[in-house]
């Protein structure tokens, strides 16, 4: 989506952060509880990452 222009940069490593934390997480693995793990600033980037790729996209599709 980069390469397409679809997405910027700075998007991209918000986007590629979130995954990270998200992928860093499997089941087989737990030892604690996983609001344990991250702090506020944590969930609020990633929801600050999540609504400006639906904002990037909702004005893709605006664009027709």
């Amino acid at each position: 989506m980069v390469e397409l222009g679809i997405l910027s940069d700075e998007l991209k490593v918000k986007i590629d952060w979130t995954w990270d934390v998200r992928c860093n997480e499997h089941f087989d693995e737990v030892t604690s509880l996983e609001h344990e793990m991250y702090e506020r600033a944590d969930y609020n980037r990633a929801v600050k990452a999540n609504r400006l790729l639906r904002d990037t996209l909702v004005t893709l599709h605006d664009k027709g």
